[in-house]
């Protein structure tokens, strides 16, 4: 028997989709190559409903733009009081992150000249909000003493 899918299951597959599709077109053919039919053509659905989604290929590639930055200050560990524990978790969550995502990192600087002054806010943004998460983080050893400044 074949599984009732909702409504907001295809919905949400098909946002994902396109956000995934978004970014790989930002940083395999730049800003203005990343146009509107290639990133429903990647994300195997039409150009209507990529704008059902988003109101524009600007909206569709800055929403892409946060949730993957937002995904990257996610994964940052939060203090749990123990130091030595803690620092090896941060430092293995960030050498994955940027593993996993080394192409995109390098092939998205570049391009950063390239994109709308609203994305590169989204971009400088999300790279703040990671730093923030860390300096949070060691702030709190500074706070407890254990880490001097």
């Amino acid at each position: 028997m074949r599984k009732q899918v909702s409504e907001g299951e295809i919905a949400g597959s098909t946002r994902e989709r396109l956000l995934i599709a978004a970014l790989d077109q930002l940083v395999e053919h730049g800003y203005r190559g990343a146009t509107s039919r290639n990133i429903a053509q990647a994300a195997g659905v039409n150009e209507i409903t990529l704008f059902r989604h988003f109101a524009s290929k600007d909206e569709l590639i800055t929403t892409a733009l946060v949730e993957k930055s937002e995904a990257h200050r996610l994964r940052l560990p939060a203090p749990t009081g123990a130091l030595e524990d803690d620092l090896l978790r941060l430092a293995e969550e960030l050498v994955q992150s940027i593993m996993e995502d080394s192409v995109f990192i390098i092939r998205l600087i570049p391009e950063l000249k390239r994109l709308p002054a609203s994305q590169q806010s989204v971009v400088t943004q999300g790279i703040n909000a990671v730093y923030d998460t860390m300096a949070a983080f060691f702030q709190y050893y500074q706070r407890a003493g254990v880490l001097n400044a």
